[in-house]
């Protein structure tokens, strides 16, 4: 697998020439402990693309694991200037910042980073470490102890709220939290004890694979792919068959050629990974429909009603499925009209128009169908049918 590894990388690269390729490849690289290629390949992308964040992001990676505390924040500040989303950059900064004793301007970055991840304990943990290295131990204790109170047993915050409290002369608190954290070390011992198991080089190699084979088609979609993608997804369903991303990717990919059947199977997989999302259960559903597998579809369109009574895309769905080959006309309408109730939409109006069509109320048909055209008066698809149907005119 290790070489498989390399060629999926390689012939991405002789693919697709671009620097989210050479960045893989060089990324690959990295894994196998070649770094000197490595760094090449992600300079190289920085030569043909110098606004690639995830190059900046790999080199300051790189940097950060060898200490060059320098060289790790230049790189990352560059690819958070590129990506400000990219919300995994600023803790590796933040370690950038701190290794230099530029403990100011880590609290003045992660200050910044807590007012958009206010919940988020690691943030408000180094928050307080910095604080801690600045000399203000009182925010120290603050933001240990906002950590500990939304992660309880967040064991590094209990020694670093200890240490602020033994700063502030508080010595019996700090004791108190102390005692947390030993006996929360202990515990987590004996916990990494208890699930360690040596998987050997097969388990990481496998995960190299899987990893890059899943950024291999997430290039080669981004670069108007989708064919060439489905290979490398295939390849990870076969290596995990708990992966969502693989599957949602194939998903997309077979539907587009109107491969029914294998899109209908994976589409499975994902909703007994997510039995509950009706979400799923919609696109299950419908590929189904297309499918002409009617009574699978219907099944799936009535768990989505029963998951979620209050919401209009069951009954829509289901009520499509009982008007194909005229199944159930009479359900349909009152599917439709449940839909309709939910959301008055011009789609749902279209939907119990053709019902009421079907079940032969002509009156309300052209009600119905009035109403989804002036809701959208620029769907086409309503006025052809307004003109196909006859529609007589209303008495």
């Amino acid at each position: 697998m290790r070489d498989e590894t390399f060629d999926v990388a390689e012939q991405l690269v002789r693919e697709i020439p671009r620097p989210d390729s050479l960045c893989l490849l060089g990324t690959v690289h990295h894994l196998y402990a070649n770094d000197d290629v490595a760094v090449r390949l992600w300079k190289q992308c920085l030569e043909l693309d110098p606004q690639f964040a995830d190059a900046n992001h790999a080199l300051g990676m790189w940097s950060l694991s060898r200490g060059d505390f320098v060289a790790a924040e230049a790189s990352l500040r560059e690819a958070l200037r590129i990506d400000p989303a990219w919300d995994e950059i600023p803790l590796p900064l933040d370690k950038a910042l701190q290794g230099q004793g530029k403990f100011h301007e880590s609290i003045d970055m992660l200050e910044k980073v807590v007012m958009i991840r206010p919940t988020d304990p690691d943030v408000l943990h180094r928050l307080g470490m910095a604080y801690e290295q600045s000399g203000d131990y009182e925010n120290a204790r603050r933001s240990h102890q906002q950590a500990i109170d939304l992660r309880p047993n967040f064991t590094p915050a209990y020694q670093g709220l200890a240490r602020a409290l033994r700063k502030l002369k508080r010595p019996e608190e700090a004791t108190i939290h102390e005692q947390r954290f030993q006996e929360l070390m202990a515990a987590d011992q004996r916990a990494e004890r208890g699930q360690r198991v040596d998987y050997g080089d097969h388990q990481r190699v496998s995960h190299h694979l899987t990893r890059t084979c899943l950024t291999a088609a997430r290039v080669y979609f981004k670069h108007g792919r989708p064919d060439s993608a489905e290979t490398p997804w295939r390849r990870v369903a076969e290596l995990d068959p708990t992966d969502r991303e693989c599957r949602e990717g194939l998903c997309k990919v077979l539907a587009a050629q109107r491969r029914w059947e294998a899109a209908i199977q994976f589409r499975r997989e994902l909703t007994k990974l997510d039995p509950d999302s009706t979400r799923q259960l919609m696109e299950l559903g419908a590929l189904e429909y297309k499918n002409q597998q009617l009574d699978d579809a219907a099944a799936a369109f009535r768990r989505v009603i029963k998951l979620a009574p209050g919401q209009p895309d069951g009954y829509a769905g289901l009520a499509q499925v009982q008007l194909s080959s005229d199944r159930n006309p009479e359900e349909a309408v009152q599917l439709a009209r449940q839909a309709v109730a939910l959301a008055p939409t011009a789609a749902h109006h279209f939907i119990l128009a053709t019902a009421q069509r079907t079940r032969g109320d002509v009156a309300a048909a052209r009600a119905s169908l009035e109403e989804a055209i002036r809701l959208d008066p620029t769907q086409v698809l309503y006025r052809e049918a307004f003109a196909r149907w006859q529609l007589p005119p209303q008495p």
